[in-house]
């Protein structure tokens, strides 16, 4: 193993340890700030940095996804917002359209949280259009899309109380 491979696999193994901690805290969109939150969002800031400087596109891209879920549990949801786009962008350039619709659904949620409804009709044509029709109901039978205007109109009511 070169030790370029080791560092890799070093860093993979430590943004595991970072996930499992963010995950542990459980962590949500919608929730107050917290000393919790505050932890996650700092260990993604650490793990984009450290991802960054590996040059390691994987890493990187997981960076950018723990940053956006940690920055939308903290209420920074433009930030938030920003790094779910960069993901999904490097996730439909790979083809992982699983990967690409889940985000898509966590993007809309800070989108309701942020403000943002004028793009949200856009967002669910471009999902709807790049990702097909039949992908979109995965085994489940459930339709991503429709998760999507079912968070909208809970957004729209909820801001209406």
């Amino acid at each position: 193993m070169e030790p370029a491979d080791s560092t890799i696999t070093g860093l993979r193994a430590l943004f595991e340890k970072y996930w499992a901690q963010i995950r542990g805290s459980q962590l949500y969109a919608g929730q107050p700030r917290s000393s919790d939150t505050d932890a996650g969002v700092t260990l993604a800031r650490q793990a984009l940095q450290l991802a960054t400087d590996s040059k390691d596109q994987d890493l990187v891209l997981d960076a950018w996804a723990m940053m956006a879920y940690t920055l939308n549990a903290h209420e920074e949801w433009g930030e938030a917002i920003a790094y779910y786009e960069l993901a999904i962008r490097a996730y439909e350039s790979r083809g992982e359209r699983l990967s690409t619709a889940k985000l898509y659904i966590v993007l809309t949620v800070a989108q309701v949280f942020s403000g943002g409804y004028p793009n949200l009709f856009l967002d669910q044509v471009y999902a709807r259009q790049k990702l097909g029709e039949g992908m979109l109901h995965l085994e489940t039978g459930i339709d991503l899309v429709e998760i999507v205007f079912v968070v909208v109109q809970i957004g729209r009511h909820t801001s209406e109380l």
